[in-house]
C-alpha cells in the first residue's frame, strides 16, 4: 500500500487538517490542546470539531485556556456534543494552568528540558490528572 493510499484510507494528518505547522512553537502549544481532545474516547472528527470551536472562542493557546477556566471551556465543548465536557474542560484547564505557571505556557520548553520521548511523555502527564504520556 502506498503512502498516498494510506492517507486516503486513514485521513490526513490531524495537525495539518487544523492548519497547524508543527515547526512553529505556538502551533505546537495549540497542537497540545488538540492532542488532549483527540486522546479521549471520542471519534476524531468530533474532537477536531471541538478544537475548532475552542479556536473560534480564542481558547486553543494554553495561556488563554488557563485564563478562561473550566466552566467556559466546558460550555464551548458542550456546543459540539463533545462527551463529558466538564471533565475534559477541567483536565484541559488544569494542564494549561500548570503549563503556564511552570513552563511559560510552552510545550517546547518542556520538550527542551526532557531527556527523551519517555521523559517528555512523563513530564506532560504530570501537567494534570487525566493527561497521559501518549
Amino acid at each position: 500500500m502506498t503512502a498516498h493510499n494510506l492517507v486516503l484510507r486513514l485521513g490526513a494528518d490531524a495537525a495539518a487538517s487544523l492548519g497547524l505547522d508543527l515547526e512553529q512553537d505556538g502551533d505546537i502549544d495549540r497542537w497540545f490542546i488538540a492532542a488532549c481532545l483527540l486522546a479521549g474516547r471520542v471519534r476524531a472528527p468530533l474532537a477536531l470539531d471541538a478544537w475548532r470551536a475552542l479556536e473560534r472562542a480564542g481558547l486553543v493557546a494554553p495561556a488563554a485556556l488557563a485564563a478562561a477556566g473550566p466552566e467556559r471551556v466546558a460550555r464551548v465543548l458542550d456546543t459540539t456534543g463533545y462527551p463529558k465536557p466538564e471533565g475534559s474542560a477541567i483536565k484541559l484547564a488544569r494542564a494549561s494552568a500548570t503549563l503556564a505557571e511552570h513552563w511559560q505556557a510552552s510545550v517546547t520548553r518542556i520538550a527542551a528540558a526532557a531527556d527523551d520521548l519517555d521523559d517528555l511523555g512523563a513530564r506532560l502527564a504530570q501537567l494534570a490528572p487525566g493527561i497521559g504520556p501518549a
